[in-house]
């Protein structure tokens, strides 16, 4: 208020703008936590890694626990969407993992008298049907059979 009574229009006119501006940040920070947490939950679970490694449900649990952080739905959707979903975008078949569930674990030991699992990389070959023999197609010069 001044000296002749009236009133100052700028400082109510500025302080409404300024929390309508922190209402459009804390909003736009609980909607990118949200849509990270609904993104992480619709990808299947294959996309996560193999069964004894599987981070999606660190990725969801780190993405809940991140709406307690200040500012943490906005660092959880930023990362999901930049680091964990980007590899799926690009048309990988695995999502990248969260730095929080730290590095990967290796495959569990089989039990005892089976075989161990195969090394990264290997593929069974690839053998013809039983009802086919087994150089089919026949070679263009075949020999003739001994008499």
């Amino acid at each position: 208020m001044t000296a002749d009574g009236s009133t100052n229009a700028a400082f109510p006119v500025a302080f409404f703008f300024f929390i309508g501006a922190m209402w459009l940040v804390f909003g736009a920070m609980y909607i990118a936590g949200i849509a990270a947490l609904i993104s992480i939950a619709r990808q299947p679970t294959e996309a996560f890694g193999p069964w004894w490694d599987n981070t999606k449900q660190a990725w969801i649990v780190g993405t809940a626990v991140a709406f307690f952080v200040p500012f943490g739905p906005l660092i959880a959707g930023i990362s999901w969407f930049s680091g964990g979903k980007a590899p799926l975008r690009r048309g990988g078949s695995q999502a990248g993992r969260p730095f929080w569930s730290g590095p990967p674990k290796p495959p569990p030991y089989p039990p005892y008298g089976y075989p161990g699992y195969p090394p990264p990389g290997y593929h069974p070959p690839n053998n013809p049907p039983e009802n086919q023999p087994r150089n089919y197609p026949p070679p263009a010069n075949p020999t003739p059979p001994a008499v």
